[in-house]
């Protein structure tokens, strides 16, 4: 049997992105491969890709180029966006081209593989999605975490100030993101619909991958 390769390559916004969503792309794919595809597969570590500084300052070029730059050690993409309170025009205008820019480059160059592209788009940032978990909290502040959170998370204003305030200073908030990347409950993000279509466009393409035979192993 065919054994699956996957390697997530990650293009995102900002530094506090990469120090959180990397960790967490792996705790996501390490669940998915185990509960989909059990005994059929190699994860490796998520990769943080930007674009070469001749691509330009267009989004979409410096997608494509990101993609093209390190295609041989990937197996998929996640672009992120934040949604700023409008997710499907964040993802019309901010991953969709850099999709078509890469899917062109990819026929130009005779990739015989297809071009999977996932989009990560928070409804307004990923602080949100840190605001899930209160469980995360304790492990971090113990006898001073907070009592509660937000109900809605993804309805918060603004994330990362509520975040800060919780944590007590943002000088914890930039020590934190890599750890709640690491411990952040899968469940409780499932409660968030913007991570539970993330996780079902992550989901959909494993399953392309594998069914393209994009794999190595006998």
């Amino acid at each position: 049997m065919r054994e699956l390769w996957v390697r997530a390559g990650l293009f995102a916004e900002g530094p506090t992105d990469y120090r959180f969503l990397l960790p967490l792309i792996d705790l996501l794919l390490t669940d998915l491969l185990a509960r989909h595809f059990p005994r059929r597969h190699t994860r490796e570590s998520s990769l943080g890709i930007d674009a070469d500084a001749a691509a330009g300052p267009r989004r979409a070029s410096r997608i494509a180029d990101a993609i093209a730059r390190h295609w041989d050690e990937c197996t998929l993409f996640v672009v992120h966006s934040d949604g700023v309170g409008g997710p499907d025009r964040e993802r019309a205008n901010n991953i969709t081209p850099g999709l078509r820019a890469a899917e062109r480059w990819a026929r130009e160059s005779g990739k015989d593989e297809p071009v999977l592209v996932v989009a990560c788009v928070p409804v307004r940032e990923t602080e949100a999605w840190m605001l899930a978990d209160l469980a995360v909290f304790k492990q971090l502040l113990r006898s001073a975490a907070p009592a509660v959170l937000p109900r809605d998370p993804e309805r918060v204003v603004d994330p990362k100030q509520e975040l800060k305030r919780l944590l007590g200073g943002q000088r914890l908030l930039n020590d934190s993101y890599d750890f709640f990347g690491k411990n952040i409950a899968l469940d409780a993000l499932r409660r968030l619909p913007a991570f539970n279509s993330f996780e079902a466009e992550l989901l959909a393409a494993v399953h392309r991958l594998a069914a393209s035979g994009a794999s190595s192993g006998a």
